[in-house]
């Protein structure tokens, strides 16, 4: 058998199980298909437009490119990026200013200035806060894990200083449910929660 018999076998083939694909509503096969068919850029992309649920799988990619974007974003925030968060927006086609500035908002961690807090400031939130937890968790609890933190509300964000890796994790993965109930109670407003490591 010639090799461009055998070429064409393997194409009609691919293009037999990537139209399956799409008549099915499985994008993300015939995504994975096309990657390892012998089908270039343009063959796939014909057989897309040529397929009655495109416009669904045209959305769906658009949806996957933008989740993917704001995990990039939400990750350079959460690493202290403000820079290349900033690149990353400016470079995307996807993300919208107001999405920005909400993932912004829940991960930038404040600059020195923004956390410093006065004795009044601690009293009036971050105090109430702890007294309400109290309420909720064992002294012994409460005297391991938030005795020693400091918090303050920055723009919209509960912002949780703790002493060490050890505390941040064990608050952040066990307690931050409580806290943001707690919050909410005593303030009547729904905060995004952030734990910053004061070591």
């Amino acid at each position: 058998m010639s090799e461009t018999i055998s070429k064409k076998i393997y194409k009609q083939i691919d293009e037999e199980r990537i139209i399956d694909a799409l008549e099915d509503g499985n994008w993300d096969d015939a995504f994975v298909l096309f990657k390892y068919s012998v089908l270039t850029k343009e063959e796939f992309s014909e057989l897309q437009q040529l397929n009655t649920n495109y416009g669904a799988f045209e959305k769906q990619m658009k949806d996957y490119v933008k989740k993917t974007e704001m995990e990039k974003l939400e990750k350079a925030f959460r690493d202290g990026k403000d820079k290349e968060a900033e690149v990353l927006f400016y470079f995307s086609d996807h993300l919208t200013v107001k999405d920005f500035t909400e993932i912004k908002r829940k991960w930038r961690v404040p600059n020195k200035e923004e956390m410093e807090l006065t004795e009044e400031q601690v009293d009036d939130n971050w105090k109430k806060i702890l007294e309400g937890i109290k309420a909720e968790i064992s002294k012994p609890s409460f005297d391991t894990w938030f005795r020693q933190t400091k918090g303050e509300l920055v723009d919209g964000v509960l912002v949780i200083g703790c002493a060490n890796e050890f505390q941040l994790d064990w608050l952040e993965t066990r307690y931050s449910d409580l806290i943001l109930e707690v919050a909410e109670k005593i303030f009547g407003t729904k905060y995004n929660l952030r734990f910053v490591n004061r070591e």
